[in-house]
C-alpha cells in the first residue's frame, strides 16, 4: 500500500498497539466488506509516516498487542474473536489458535513484557510461547450468567485485572482470582494500570472507578458526564480518556477535553503509547502526541 490517505479512508480503523515511537500497527475493515458482513481483519502500519499493508486475515480480530516476553523483542500479536492468533516479528509471520476450546476474545494487552488476552464467560490467558497459551481464567459463570472480561491490563505477572459485563472486577495475585465488583452494573470497557500506582477504570455512562486490590472507589464525574468511556490510559503524568467523539484528561474529578489546533477533533476510541509518544485511534482518524505537539495522520 502506497502512502496515500485516500487508500486508507476506504478502511474502517478499529485499535492499535504502538511498537516503537514512529510505528504503530492498526486493526482495520474494509467499508464495503464490513457492508457485506464479511469476516475479515487488515493490519495496517504506519512506519516512520508511511502506511504499509502487513496482512490480510480471514477473520475477524479482537484484539492487538505486543510481546516482549518470553524471548523476543517487541512481536506484533493479533488475536480473533474465536481464538484465532496471528503474531509477527520480521521478516515471519506465524499463525496459530489461543485453544482448543471455545472462546470469545474481547482485549489483548502486555503485562510485563508477556501478552494476555481476555474475553467472555471471564476467559483469561497469558502467552508463554511462540503458540502455547496458558489458561488463567477467573472463576466460571454460573449456568445461565452472561458476563465476562472486556478488558485487562496489570502491574506484574502477580497483579492483573480484569473488568467487563455487569460492573464486574477481578484481581489476580499469581494464585486466585478475587472478586471486587458491586460499584456499578454497567459494563465496564477498559482498565489502566498507571504510574500513580492506581487502577482506572471506565465503562458506560461515564463510570470512573480508581482503586488497587481490595480498596476501590466510584469517582462522580462533574458537569454530569454521562458518555460511555471506551478506553483510558496513562501518558506522560496524566490520565487519558476517550469517548467515540472526544478526547479528555482527568483533573480531579472534572474530565478536560483536548482541543487540537486544526479544531477538528473527529473520531476517538483506542489509545496506545510506547517511547514518549501517545496514539489515539478511532474509526476515521489516527492522532499522535509527542508531549507537546499532536500530529493528524488520518
Amino acid at each position: 500500500m502506497s502512502n496515500n490517505n485516500q487508500a486508507i479512508k476506504t478502511r474502517v480503523l478499529l485499535a492499535g498497539s504502538a511498537r516503537y515511537s514512529d510505528l504503530i500497527d492498526i486493526l482495520s475493515k474494509d467499508r464495503n466488506l464490513l457492508e457485506q458482513d464479511v469476516a475479515h481483519t487488515g493490519i495496517l502500519a504506519l512506519d516512520q509516516g508511511r502506511w504499509a499493508s502487513s496482512a490480510n486475515l480471514p477473520w475477524d480480530a479482537t484484539a492487538i498487542t505486543v510481546a516482549d516476553r518470553p524471548d523476543e523483542k517487541r512481536r506484533l500479536v493479533v488475536v480473533g474473536e474465536d481464538g484465532q492468533t496471528f503474531t509477527y516479528m520480521k521478516p515471519t509471520p506465524h499463525n496459530g489458535t489461543i485453544a482448543k476450546e471455545k472462546v470469545m476474545i474481547r482485549r489483548a494487552n502486555n503485562i510485563d513484557g508477556y501478552a494476555y488476552a481476555c474475553g467472555m464467560h471471564r476467559k483469561v490467558f497469558k502467552r508463554i510461547d511462540l503458540d502455547n497459551w496458558l489458561a488463567l481464567h477467573a472463576p466460571t459463570p454460573q449456568k445461565g450468567e452472561v458476563t465476562g472480561f472486556e478488558c485487562i491490563d496489570g502491574f506484574d505477572e502477580n497483579e492483573v485485572y480484569c473488568a467487563g459485563w455487569n460492573g464486574e472486577i477481578w484481581y489476580f495475585n499469581g494464585v486466585d482470582w478475587l472478586d471486587n465488583s458491586g460499584l456499578t452494573s454497567l459494563i465496564l470497557t477498559s482498565c489502566c494500570c498507571a504510574e500513580d500506582q492506581n487502577v482506572y477504570i471506565v465503562g458506560q455512562h461515564g463510570t470512573l472507578i480508581c482503586g488497587r486490590k481490595d480498596q476501590w472507589q466510584l469517582i462522580e464525574l462533574e458537569d454530569d458526564f454521562t458518555d460511555d468511556l471506551w478506553d483510558v490510559h496513562w501518558f506522560a503524568g496524566k490520565l487519558y480518556l476517550t469517548t467515540m467523539t472526544g478526547l479528555y484528561t482527568l483533573d480531579g474529578a472534572k474530565l478536560e477535553e483536548v482541543i487540537f489546533d486544526d479544531v477538528q477533533n473527529g473520531t476517538f476510541y483506542r489509545l496506545s503509547s510506547k517511547e514518549g509518544v501517545l496514539w489515539s485511534i478511532g474509526s476515521e482518524n489516527l492522532l499522535s502526541f509527542d508531549g507537546k505537539t499532536w500530529t493528524r495522520h488520518l
